[in-house]
């Protein structure tokens, strides 16, 4: 008789500890969920989040609940008793809603479906047409299990397939904590299958329910909370974000500064040139036409010279730039030539345009975003480079295009390539704002710049523009 009494209380014993931790690790979870900081968060689930820690809070207090009615049957009146069941019901059906609302909540919200408020307000109604019948019917035959199996394994199960659906998504936006949240998604399955279909008074030994219960709601705590994780480093990346944009700022605000002494500075002696140019030609005769053409193209430099200068003035001063004009794309291929063709690697371009179009632009710029694209190809392929310069058109849109053979771009520094002052190149071989500026022209134009890398190992810069400026 004594070991069975030793056998008994053993039993108790550890069905207390499991009610103890069961309970505790939802409670936890709860406070762990609300006390996140979610603002600054750009996840779609961060503002449904907290009817999962009102589950977890009120279901934590149920498993607590459950423990003391354990603990303190004997010591109780049959009519007290089960006015504590009656509390017991509520806080598990409750809880369940909560789960559920959550679930179906997210999910409307991965699937981008809207509800309007008629809606809403059905299916609350529909809910607590069920769910108050459900409570009064188990309340009366002191069982919970109708709870479980309308409410718990459904809730659970939704939720559980909503972190998996969420998982796959983070996956591909590289979000570090997915791999958390899809286990979280497969424990809440297993937590609706385990507290919603198989009861604790089902065939199988109710410890082992209880125990297996537990064990599930300590891993979805220790899993969810890793993922929560995911709101610190968000709120991290937003503090260094603003930190690199104040030092950025700071600094354009003294490379804005510079830009205004410089331009002041060049426009005196580029006026003096222009003066000594046209001089030179009135007094030089007219039939040698070399020298008259090597005056033309010093002109043509000057000019370009003297509208890069001025635009450093607007861009100091923060005033738009009304420079747009109606120019063939031949046009701007010849200027492009002549600016490289000194160029050792110049033979190996080739440019590939099947027609001539007229598109509007600030010419120069597209020039120089061009070159910049062809001199960056230059240093990035091997000693007999392949180069295509390609050019298309529709109504609405002109396709700029520039492939080359060489090395590629990794893809861990893809999204930064447009980013000021960021170069790959050695100390004092660049300065990381050749691609800063070509993405600058192309929003300039309203257009859009990206980078596409082949198979065969050729990468192409992709430009769409506007055909013609609002």
């Amino acid at each position: 008789m004594t070991k069975v009494k030793i056998v008994i209380r053993y039993f108790m014993l550890l069905e207390f500890i499991i009610y103890l931790f069961y309970g505790l690790s939802f409670f936890i979870m709860g406070f762990a969920i609300l006390l996140k900081d979610k603002r600054f968060s750009r996840l779609e689930i961060a503002n449904t989040l907290r009817h999962l820690a009102f589950f977890a809070i009120l279901h934590g207090i149920h498993e607590w609940l459950d423990l003391y009615l354990l603990t303190s049957k004997i010591y109780m009146s049959n009519e007290i008793f089960l006015i504590w069941h009656k509390y017991k019901f509520a806080l598990l059906l409750i809880s369940f809603l909560f789960l559920f609302y959550f679930g179906f909540k997210s999910l409307l919200i991965v699937s981008s479906i809207n509800i309007n408020k008629s809606i809403k307000t059905f299916l609350v109604s529909v809910m607590a047409l069920i769910a108050l019948p459900t409570y009064i019917y188990s309340f009366q035959i002191s069982n919970d299990s109708l709870i479980r199996y309308i409410f718990g394994f459904s809730s659970a199960t939704l939720s559980g397939l909503v972190f998996i659906i969420l998982s796959h998504r983070y996956a591909k936006k590289n979000i570090s904590s997915y791999k958390n949240l899809l286990k979280c998604g497969y424990l809440f399955i297993g937590y609706g299958i385990f507290s919603g279909l198989i009861t604790s008074d089902y065939l199988i030994d109710k410890l082992a329910v209880i125990s297996i219960r537990g064990l599930l709601a300590i891993f979805i705590f220790i899993f969810l909370f890793r993922f929560l994780k995911v709101f610190d480093d968000e709120f991290i990346q937003i503090l260094e974000d603003n930190l690199n944009k104040s030092a950025l700022n700071d600094r354009f605000s003294s490379i804005g500064k510079l830009a205004m002494g410089i331009a002041h500075e060049i426009n005196t002696p580029l006026t003096n040139a222009t003066m000594v140019i046209e001089i030179l030609k009135s007094k030089l005769e007219s039939n040698n036409p070399k020298v008259m053409e090597k005056l033309n193209s010093l002109e043509k430099n000057i000019d370009r010279a003297a509208k890069i200068a001025k635009e450093l003035l607007l861009f100091s001063k923060n005033d738009k730039i009304e420079l747009f004009e109606i120019v063939n794309i031949s046009e701007i291929i010849e200027g492009i030539k002549f600016f490289i063709k000194n160029h050792p690697k110049f033979k190996y371009v080739r440019f590939d345009i099947n027609s001539d179009f007229g598109f509007e632009c600030i010419p120069h710029k597209i020039e120089e975003l061009l070159v910049n694209l062809i001199l960056n190809a230059f240093d990035a392929t091997p000693e007999n480079p392949e180069i295509v310069i390609s050019a298309d058109s529709t109504d609405r849109y002109v396709h700029l295009y520039v492939q080359d053979n060489g090395i590629g771009i990794d893809d861990s520094i893809k999204n930064k390539i447009f980013d000021p002052f960021f170069t790959t190149k050695k100390p004092n071989e660049g300065t990381g704002l050749g691609l800063y500026l070509c993405y600058n022209i192309v929003k300039i134009h309203k257009g859009i710049i990206s980078l596409e890398q082949r198979e065969d190992g050729k990468t192409t810069f992709a430009i769409k523009l506007p055909r013609y400026q609002d």
